[in-house]
């Protein structure tokens, strides 16, 4: 961050705008900026003399015809500061400041979000002198909220596994040497429990990507560590270890420290879950104060006979003792990261839709939003038993379902137990001339083919009489690929095809346009059969090696979920490291000359698509 306005004075740009995923640090980032800017000096940022740094909240701003100046006016208008009135227009008239806008991601909804991405984009112009700073979740940054090309946009990055190494050290290091009484026997405990942990998350299992992802998360890894510290093991399932974390800052927190308990913490948790579900039920909506809160909370209370008072002294008791909830002022209540909101959301719906199945479709009503995503994902996660079928039964009637393909794949991914019975009765609806329908269900189909082959085979019948000519054109290549030999490796579930032999011209013609000069001579080339890779190698397929071969680094980005989804094609792999896979999988790399055979299969012109560059866009990824 000390280099990012140096960067941005580079391209000319007067504000940034920081993305990251949930407890990456986005907050975080910008109170360093700020404390930053105040002990070093803003010259030290590559800022001007003198520049200030302000500090607000976007979730406050409450008015889109309110100005920069009365927004900071209102923020700083507390009676202990005693500010005066105009304060904010005379700081503003100043100049020379670094305004850092914190969460546009917690901003009510998509409309208002847009309506304050472009009310930013508005006070910038004017405020020459200044230099804006914006923070948001890469899922609340759409098409639509994206701010104006006067922002350089910069990533947050997961940690290093040396920076997550530091962390667990530091963090044990505060811990230890808080609660001991003799400091030196507690540096050594603490070096010992921490390398303890660090060994913990290099066992094979933790390298396979979706839970080697949460230990580069800055939030998430400091719940790991507060699970390790008070069980001397982890879970391996990311709903299972939210859930734990809450048991752990709600009861077993105080119990390490020696003060009593009045309450489980699985009793606790019921209390707290009905009001996750009511904040969440607006969204953008984070905090509120404890008389709304109170009667969503005081059910249970009565059920769990809490014996000390009212809702009021139940949350006070919460946000002193546990720090699960936070105290965002005197009289709002809210939790500590979103991630618990979303946890507990997704455990209510859960606990509601044995008697109110209409808790389920209202959840599916979301199905590709923002605000709902994590909730959905979580609520899938948990078992015993699972809501996998009747939630996707209503998933898969959504309309808008079409435009959030991917999602599918992610809910399959990250589900306690899969079942293909809602995609069998999407496909056996009759499809009429609803075209919607016809999406849906070829979706389904897709679904399927991964699932269970057999499932489809029995459906074929049914489906050649289907008028969608998507779903016909799939099922004719369905049973093309079905005829195709192929093999599976010896490890990892890959999945090859064979390539018949033949002879070829190898190379490029002299008058081939853009043509490089070792692209020639062209030249005959007698290939025998063999066997190619179907598709790039996968995360998930990789991860079986990660698995096998504990000496092996993980790949660049392995830890970043832009990249790291189980189906992706696996990213930043050497081609030592892809040689080492395919050793590994009894396979071998491709020559240069089965690689040019294959792709151009049997085709003589420029590209395996014909001549022209732009049908090759359409088929394939390129520079672009």
């Amino acid at each position: 961050m000390t280099e990012a306005f140096r960067q941005a004075d580079i391209r000319g740009k007067k504000g940034l705008v920081i993305l990251g995923d949930p407890g990456s640090g986005k907050t975080t980032h910008l109170k360093r900026l700020l404390l930053w800017c105040l002990r070093n000096g803003p010259e030290t940022l590559g800022l001007p003399a003198g520049m200030l740094p302000v500090f607000l909240p976007l979730r406050d701003l409450k008015k889109m015809d309110q100005s920069l100046e009365a927004f900071i006016q209102g923020q700083l208008n507390n009676r202990h500061l005693k500010t005066p009135a105009g304060f904010g227009e005379r700081l503003l008239g100043r100049g020379n400041l670094l305004l850092l806008l914190d969460g546009l991601d917690e901003v009510a909804d998509l409309t208002r979000r847009e309506q304050v991405a472009h009310w930013i984009v508005e006070a910038l112009r004017p405020n020459y002198n200044c230099r804006f700073v914006v923070t948001c979740r890469f899922a609340g940054y759409s098409e639509t909220v994206r701010l104006s090309e006067d922002f350089l946009e910069m990533h947050l990055r997961p940690l290093t596994a040396d920076q997550a190494g530091r962390f667990i050290h530091n963090w044990y290091k505060i811990v230890e040497k808080g609660l001991a009484k003799d400091p030196e026997q507690a540096e050594g405990l603490a070096a010992e429990k921490a390398d303890n942990l660090i060994k913990l998350l290099q066992q094979p299992d933790f390298r396979m990507s979706k839970l080697f992802e949460l230990t580069r998360n800055p939030l998430l890894l400091t719940n790991i560590c507060l699970v390790h510290y008070h069980r001397g093991g982890l879970p391996q399932k990311r709903a299972r270890l939210y859930e734990e974390c809450i048991d752990v800052l709600l009861e077993h927190w105080r119990q390490a420290k020696g003060l009593k308990v009045d309450l489980s913490a699985q009793s606790r948790r019921r209390a707290l879950q009905p009001a996750a579900f009511w904040l969440h039920s607006r969204e953008g909506r984070t905090r509120a104060t404890a008389a709304k809160l109170a009667p969503h909370i005081e059910p249970v209370l009565k059920a769990i006979n809490w014996k000390k008072g009212g809702a009021k002294d139940f949350l006070h008791t919460i946000r002193d003792e546990s720090g699960l909830l936070t105290g965002w002022d005197q009289g709002h209540y809210g939790f500590m990261h979103l991630g618990f909101q979303e946890y507990l959301t997704a455990r209510e719906i859960r606990s509601r839709a044995f008697t109110t199945p209409d808790v389920l479709k209202d959840l599916a009503a979301h199905f590709g939003e923002s605000w709902w995503q994590e909730v959905g994902l979580l609520l899938l996660a948990l078992e015993d038993p699972s809501l996998f079928v009747p939630y996707m039964r209503e998933v898969l009637k959504q309309p808008a379902l079409v435009k959030f393909s991917h999602m599918l794949q992610t809910c399959l991914d990250d589900a306690a137990e899969v079942s293909t019975l809602p995609f069998q009765e999407l496909l056996e609806v009759p499809p009429g001339s609803d075209t919607n329908l016809w999406e849906r269900q070829l979706m389904a189909l897709r679904i399927l083919e991964k699932l269970d082959q057999e499932a489809v085979d029995k459906l074929k019948t049914h489906l050649r009489k289907h008028p969608s000519p998507n779903i016909q054109k799939r099922l004719k290549g369905v049973s093309v690929q079905a005829a195709l030999e192929s093999i599976t490796a010896e490890r990892g579930d890959y999945k090859l095809v064979k390539i018949p032999a033949d002879v070829f011209q190898m190379g490029s013609p002299k008058n081939e346009k853009g043509r490089d000069d070792d692209e020639g001579p062209l030249h005959e080339v007698r290939i025998p059969s063999f066997y190619m890779g179907l598709c790039p190698v996968t995360n998930k397929e990789y991860g079986m090696f990660l698995k096998d071969t504990p000496k092996r680094k993980e790949p660049a980005y392995w830890g970043d979920r832009e990249y790291n989804q189980p189906n992706q094609p696996v990213v930043g792999v050497s081609w030592e490291d892809a040689k080492a896979y395919a050793d590994w999988a009894g396979l071998r790399l491709p020559t240069e000359a089965e690689w040019e055979y294959a792709c151009r299969a049997g085709t003589c012109s420029r590209y395996y698509t014909g001549d022209n560059e732009e049908v090759l866009d359409r088929a394939g990824w390129c520079w672009e």
